[in-house]
């Protein structure tokens, strides 16, 4: 379990881990990839939208 200040430095993935038990499992290539193009392919729209989810839920979860 982190801590109270830990949560507040951490990323969207660990958040969603330790608060809804959740695993996000994002691709190396999408993690390093070009996040500024205009178009997305598959595993990078599929991954925006999954990080968008978790955010809103963590947001509805912890509210």
């Amino acid at each position: 379990m982190l801590s109270r200040l830990e949560l507040g430095t951490t990323g969207l993935k660990t958040l969603t881990r330790e608060v809804m038990d959740v695993l996000i499992d994002k691709p190396k290539h999408v993690t390093l990839g070009r996040w500024k193009r205009r178009s997305f392919g598959p595993h990078r729209s599929s991954t925006s939208l999954l990080m968008s989810m978790s955010s809103t839920r963590l947001v509805v979860c912890c509210s």
